[in-house]
């Protein structure tokens, strides 16, 4: 299910979930029912995920701890906590410039597991949110430290 870009105020993404997202899986899942794998031993293994995965009203956590997973070298040649910010519009985030020296590596990597990225402030009130996956391990950590 094609999610709604990044970069852009909540809002505008929780109207683009309410009217094309919802709208249209909807009919995809019906529509692809044929064409989806039955086991993942099959090549290609084609597969549907719900907007639920992506779904915007999800980001509603306070920490993020998708940086203790890996960290992005972003094409800007910066280095990012996470590959869905990783560009000019979150230069806040940035943790140094990409470098080959190891101990400089290796201090940008400490800052950002533990440096905790505030989510509201750092990233959803500036209309930057993380993929699928950041969800997910978002949501596990900031619900299990409660």
């Amino acid at each position: 299910m094609p999610y709604d870009y990044y970069n852009k105020d909540f809002k505008d993404v929780k109207k683009y979930k309410n009217d094309m997202e919802l709208r249209i899986s909807e009919d995809m899942e019906s529509l692809t029912k044929d064409l989806i794998s039955h086991s993942k031993h099959e090549k290609p293994y084609v597969f549907w995920n719900p907007p639920y995965f992506t779904d915007i009203d999800r980001f509603c956590f306070k920490e993020c701890y998708y940086g203790l997973f890996q960290i992005t070298l972003g094409a800007d040649g910066y280095i990012y906590p996470c590959s869905a910010v990783a560009a000019p519009t979150a230069a806040h985030l940035r943790k140094g410039e990409i470098s080959g020296d190891l101990e400089i590596f290796n201090k940008q990597c400490w800052e950002i597991q533990n440096n905790k990225v505030q989510c509201k402030s750092d990233c959803f009130d500036k209309g930057l949110r993380g993929n699928r996956m950041a969800l997910e391990i978002n949501e596990f950590f900031n619900w299990s430290n409660k």
